[in-house]
């Protein structure tokens, strides 16, 4: 099974034409948050502008494993508080390795939160016709904009 190489949350990225190499921009470890207006501020949250989010996973094809083979990938998420307790699918697919490596990129957006806490990033990879996704998680943490920096 190919293994993961990388799972990264930024606001932005961009990958070199020529040598496939990737930057990533602004990577989301902590989003600060502040109370919706009209809201209980135990319960909404939202950041003060909407966040640009990509999400980056990569994995790397072993040695003994052959290009060619098809995969199944999803890309999901898992808001702190949020009404469902499973994780809302933000990109799947199929894909084939045609080289050693290869890179998902999914972008959207980040705006209203439940409550403060951990949001979960996934990403699921599986052979095509089998039942086991081998998954590696991001975590981003969820803040109060008031809360003091830990220094």
């Amino acid at each position: 099974m190919p293994l993961p190489s990388y799972l990264i949350c930024s606001m932005s990225g961009s990958e070199d034409s020529k040598t496939e190499q990737m930057s990533v921009f602004h990577i989301h470890e902590l989003i600060k948050v502040e109370p919706t207006a009209n809201a209980d501020k135990s319960t909404r949250k939202s950041a003060r502008h909407s966040l640009p989010t990509q999400v980056t996973a990569s994995w790397i094809l072993l040695p003994a494993e052959h290009t060619g083979e098809e995969y199944e990938f999803q890309i999901s998420i898992l808001i702190p508080g949020a009404d469902v307790e499973a994780p809302f699918v933000i990109d799947e697919g199929r894909f084939s390795f045609s080289k050693r490596s290869h890179r998902i990129v999914s972008r959207g957006s980040l705006k209203h939160f439940p409550t403060l806490g951990v949001l979960w990033f996934t990403a699921g990879l599986r052979k095509v016709g089998t039942e086991l996704w081998e998954e590696t998680r991001c975590p981003v943490l969820i803040i109060d904009e008031q809360s003091p920096t830990i220094d």
